[in-house]
């Protein structure tokens, strides 16, 4: 029997002031994710300011009011302070794009795919200087390496930079929140020692399970166990992470708070029942069994969160589970609320960036909802199915704005599959592997046997999983949401499942109406909307009319599975509610133009595509344009200037480049004159053939290479704004800075992707020559320019 409850600042329930302590804790942690909504950090005498304003609220802290409002400024303080030292942190401007001499230690677990490996260094020396943080390397056909080494690396750097693209990842602040401060590939390396210092011994064990399970599991189980037991993902197949996806079981393959609550709860079980029958020496531990049920639940649960690595919702989980066990020792019984609040403000201040991840609103969201449906409600007795189901029916109204908003597709039979899925995971697998690894580190062969029970499940999940995709995919929906949107989802979701007496449920359909009836952007009758993707060193633009569109270039292609068109274009297109495309045209064949195709053609099979060439790897149906075709949608002129090189008199000698499919779009004065990677040869044939008229908007042919965007092309085409495709520090350098020159001195305008984000413009519109840069309207803090 738990002793009696006493006083705490951790139970609410006791007095005024610790409601208030509850509820400052989550103010605070509000502040803290309120800096995130800044484009740029404030200076050092805002901050003094906020620190006085704080101090002066808080000694008025018996007016509640006050003392939310002191919790919130020292939440804004906390963030800003952070997000100064991240800027800090940062890799230096002279390391950019230059060749240095890195010595550091590898940490993580490397990984590999083909002859590419990846992986992490820590401790970093850079020509003889101290770097803080950690890199992200690639080494192509690069020697084996392991965690604990230390290296001495002949590299080249850059800071993180990512699409910045409506719907993209944000890979900045992924690399902030994992204290990242650069990317870069390796040159030449050499192994000097191993480092055995303590914080590589937890990555050199972990780096031993990895090889453990996959040297002794098939490919897919492998990915999925080592996703499992150490949190690590990058074995795991696309295609069955697909599947999961479309099951509405992805979380249970991330270390989720949910197998560490289970985790808990099979030790403390463990404990009280040995207990019970006599198998704990209690009269000698002096030591009620509650209490050593509690503590060995959460030693069990901590270790499995370091091996697992600690992320936000193990975070979140530990927290809670830390806060409720405690009551065990101090004879309180913290209310839920308050663990919640606790962890949230926890997670922040350790993290102020984790507001960013998606997995940080999935936890807090999801458990926020279970909490106010379950407790405090009066019991109802309701069938033992319905029971088992309901939770599953609240974690599925929770989750889906957030998966909508992610521009992930949800599946009407998630909750039943998850029904089934959880207690597999968390009650079978999950537990057998914990088992089979702790034998194998005292008993390698019983281990690795107990291995094989685990192995084959998960062999047989794959295998149903197969079956069950396809009707899951007849029965998912997936709808881009913006967070306006997703916000008034969330509050209907909240009156969905609110108690009948308040009579709030009708209310929901009011809040469902911003996502079900979003507002769409269509572009007026005689004018053209333009958007350049930001893709890197590469090129993808979208032209829609009032009522058709068409695609130009598709980006580049990383590996079989991903391309930028995976992770910037469908996103996109899901965000702006576009289900179908007219045209896809590449202009030539180049990886950086049609390495997304394959991608594009799965999701839209029927869309015809047509090219300068003929394009490598791409088994569908290709129709080559020629010089000279023409056609208009609504209102809007396209005209095909140049293709296949029918510009030059031999043109199967013409090299690829210049084979490009040239494309003129004309909206009643204004034109826009796209170039794919033409050189100054074809430029000056077309401007000789007469085929080069002025356009206001240019896109640079080739990136901007120094051999291409001549002085003769821009007096033939005149143009106010020149654009840029280009990649961030990229190792061709462009565009090249006398291109750049020779531009300015036109009077033109340049426009670059990497340094200004993804640009849109509207043609024949009353705003002529205004372009608007992504990065500029977005700005975050944390993004590099």
């Amino acid at each position: 029997m738990l002793p009696e409850k006493k006083p705490s600042l951790l139970c609410p329930e006791k007095t005024q002031y610790t409601i208030n302590l509850a509820t400052g804790i989550f103010t605070y942690g509000t502040g803290i994710a309120l800096t995130a909504l800044l484009p740029t950090l404030p200076s050092n005498k805002i901050i003094v300011l906020l620190a006085m304003a704080a101090f002066f609220l808080f000694i008025c802290h018996r007016k509640p009011l006050c003392f939310l409002l002191a919790s919130v400024l020292i939440g804004n303080i906390v963030g800003i302070l952070h997000g100064k030292n991240m800027q800090y942190r940062q890799l230096p401007d002279l390391l950019q794009a230059t060749t240095s001499h890195l010595t550091g230690t590898i940490t993580g677990i490397p990984s590999q795919l083909n002859d590419l490996r990846r992986f992490s260094m820590t401790l970093l020396e850079c020509d003889g200087k101290p770097l803080p943080g950690s890199v992200k390397l690639t080494w192509h056909q690069g020697k084996l390496i392991k965690p604990g080494e230390r290296w001495n690396m002949t590299v080249r750097l850059r800071r993180p930079h990512n699409y910045a693209c409506e719907g993209a990842f944000d890979k900045e602040a992924w690399a902030a929140r994992s204290g990242i401060i650069a990317f870069g590939y390796v040159l030449d390396g050499t192994l000097l020692y191993k480092d055995i210092n303590h914080p590589q011994r937890l990555s050199q064990f972990r780096y031993r399970l990895y090889q453990w399970i996959k040297q002794n599991t098939s490919d897919n189980s492998s990915g999925v166990l080592s996703a499992l037991l150490i949190g690590e993902k990058s074995g795991l197949p696309p295609a069955l992470w697909q599947a999961f996806v479309t099951t509405g079981t992805a979380h249970l393959i991330i270390i989720s708070g949910l197998h560490i609550g289970f985790i808990a709860m099979l030790a403390y079980g463990l404990i009280i029942l040995s207990g019970r029958y006599g198998l704990l020496p209690l009269s000698f531990l002096s030591c009620p069994v509650h209490r050593l049920a509690s503590l060995f639940a959460l030693i069990l649960a901590t270790g499995y969160a370091f091996m697992a690595g600690f992320g936000i919702p193990v975070q979140r989980a530990l927290m809670m589970l830390t806060i409720g066990l405690s009551g065990s020792f101090t004879g309180t019984r913290p209310a839920s609320t308050t663990q919640l609040a606790v962890a949230y403000g926890t997670v922040l201040t350790f993290d102020p960036l984790a507001i960013t991840s998606a997995g940080f609103w999935y936890s807090f969201w999801i458990v926020t909802l279970l909490l106010y449906s379950f407790c405090g409600r009066i019991a109802v007795t309701r069938p033992r199915f319905k029971r088992y189901l309901m939770p599953q029916w609240v974690a599925f109204c929770a989750i889906t704005p957030l998966l909508l908003m992610n521009d992930q597709a949800t599946s009407l039979l998630s909750p039943l599959i998850n029904l089934v899925a959880i207690p597999f995971f968390s009650l079978l697998l999950v537990p057998l592997l914990l088992i089979a690894a702790l034998l194998y580190l005292f008993f390698p062969a019983l281990g690795t046997a107990l291995l094989l029970i685990p192995d084959a499940l998960t062999q047989g999940l794959v295998t149903l999983f197969s079956y069950i995709t396809d009707y899951c995919d007849i029965l998912s929906f997936q709808y881009g949401l913006t967070l306006p949107a997703a916000i008034c989802a969330a509050i209907g979701v909240a009156f969905l499942l609110s108690p009948s007496p308040l009579r709030l449920r009708k209310l929901c359909f009011f809040f469902f109406l911003p996502a079900l009836l979003p507002k769409l952007i269509i572009p007026e009758k005689n004018t053209a909307h333009v958007t350049l993707f930001d893709v890197g060193q590469g090129l993808a633009i979208f032209i829609q009319t009032r009522q058709h569109s068409l695609l130009y270039d598709t980006g580049d292609r990383f590996s079989e599975y991903n391309s930028v068109a995976d992770q910037v274009i469908l996103p996109w297109l899901i965000r702006q509610h576009i289900h179908t495309l007219d045209r896809i045209i590449i202009s030539h064949d180049d990886k950086d133009h049609a390495g997304g195709l394959n991608t594009l053609k799965t999701y839209h099979p029927d869309t015809p595509v047509f090219s300068g060439t003929l394009i490598s790897g791409h088994s569908g149906h290709i129709t080559l344009l020629k010089g000279g075709e023409q056609w208009s949608w609504d209102g809007v002129s396209f005209e095909v200037v140049s293709a296949g090189g029918n510009h030059a008199s031999h043109p199967e000698k013409t090299k690829n480049n210049d084979r490009s499919c040239v494309l003129r779009i004309t909206a009643n004065n204004g034109s826009f004159l796209l170039t794919g990677d033409i050189s100054w040869r074809t430029e000056h044939a077309l401007i000789k053939q007469e085929k080069i008229l002025p356009s206001r908007y240019l896109l640079a042919p080739h990136h901007g290479s120094r051999g291409s965007l001549s002085t003769k092309l821009l007096e033939a085409t005149k143009p106010e704004v020149v654009l840029f495709s280009c990649g961030y520090y990229n190792r061709f350098r462009h565009p090249a800075s006398e291109t750049i020159r020779r531009v300015k001195n036109h009077n033109a305008i340049p426009w670059n992707t990497a340094n200004d984000g993804t640009l849109s413009f509207t043609i024949g519109s009353g705003d002529e020559g205004k372009v608007i840069g992504y990065r500029h309207v977005q700005q975050r803090y944390w993004w590099h320019p």
